[in-house]
């Protein structure tokens, strides 16, 4: 199976957009008066993934690494939803910004496209496949500005966009070179290189934290 990169800019804007992802987690433990625990566990963690992906060869053996990945993705994300930090970031934040935050999805999904255009990715991973996670960064850019008003678009503009988030774990999985997966020309192999695999932890797990917090600040306002 060979890797096609991406074309430099494309990396660049990919690189940049990371960072700024990263740096929206670091900015939310800071508003939620996270205790030094937490960053110690973000920076582990992170550690800990680029170095499984910059040794383990998981383009070519990809189990049991490439599930174990996946699974680390979605139980930190899970971890900081429902810890202490999640809930405080519930309480503090608006449903403006927190449904408002799913929009960096459809940038996301326009670079997607791009590479799958170059072959970077298979083209599952784009709207022209199996993957509408477009339709989530747009439906959270409109209705972020209504959601504090009308609750009712808060929780139907987070159970579509989980499900969307659901569905692209789902694409995800089958587009991967895992042995009962979609048998593809070119399989999923950012999760095999870096920076690309940063596209796990950066963006699928703050947009799955963000929903489920999002969740506990609505199921919060439900039960006043």
């Amino acid at each position: 199976m060979t890797f096609v990169p991406a074309d430099r800019p494309s990396l660049v804007l990919f690189v940049a957009f990371a960072a700024g992802m990263l740096g929206v987690v670091v900015l939310a433990l800071r508003r939620a008066r996270a205790t030094p625990t937490y960053y110690l566990a973000l920076g582990g963690y992170l550690a800990g993934f680029v170095a499984v992906v910059a040794v383990a060869p998981l383009a070519s053996r990809p189990l049991p690494g490439v599930p174990l990945l996946f699974a680390s993705v979605l139980a930190a994300a899970i971890a900081l939803a429902a810890s202490p930090v999640g809930g405080r970031l519930a309480a503090g934040t608006s449903l403006t910004v927190l449904i408002g935050l799913q929009a960096f999805r459809l940038p996301l999904e326009l670079l997607l496209h791009h590479w799958a255009a170059r072959g970077t990715v298979p083209p599952t991973m784009t709207w022209t496949g199996a993957n509408l996670d477009i339709v989530a960064g747009a439906l959270a850019l409109i209705a972020a500005p209504w959601v504090e008003r009308r609750r009712a678009i808060g929780w139907a503009t987070t159970a579509i966009g989980l499900a969307l988030l659901l569905n692209v774990l789902r694409v995800v999985v089958m587009s991967s070179p895992l042995p009962f997966a979609w048998p593809l020309e070119r399989p999923l192999l950012l999760i095999a290189y870096l920076p690309y695999a940063l596209i796990g932890p950066l963006f699928v797990g703050v947009a799955l934290a963000g929903h489920l917090i999002a969740l506990r600040r609505l199921w919060c306002h439900r039960a006043q």
